[in-house]
């Protein structure tokens, strides 16, 4: 896996942590904190769908580009690493709304 793969990876088993600490310190009884667990939760469902599409793809890609010439190797890294930044960018800045909302969470627990 790709070091954007890993940092990824590691970014996204750390908010499944905190998520799952947080679903259960909820008190259900509090209105603040539930409308954002469930504005968090559709966030992390996206995230989510696009951890697995970026998984895929990067596999699929790998497989694709060991059976093509020099040249359109050479294509397919400037678009994997134009796709790759892009990609990183969004999920950059889904994570870290996230995990602000998670810690947003925290101290109203």
């Amino acid at each position: 896996m790709s070091d954007l793969g890993n940092r990824l990876h590691h970014e996204y088993e750390n908010l499944k942590t905190r998520r799952d600490e947080l679903r259960v310190q909820i008190d259900p009884g509090k209105m603040e904190a539930r409308d954002l667990w469930e504005s968090l939760d559709e966030k992390w469902g996206e995230f989510e769908k696009k951890m697995k599409l970026f998984t895929r793809v990067s596999r699929d890609a790998a497989s694709e580009v060991g059976n093509v010439t020099d040249e359109l190797v050479e294509d397919a890294k400037t678009g994997l690493r134009t796709t790759r930044k892009e990609g990183s960018d969004a999920a950059g800045k889904l994570v870290k709304e996230i995990r602000d909302g998670y810690e947003q969470l925290r101290r109203w627990i």
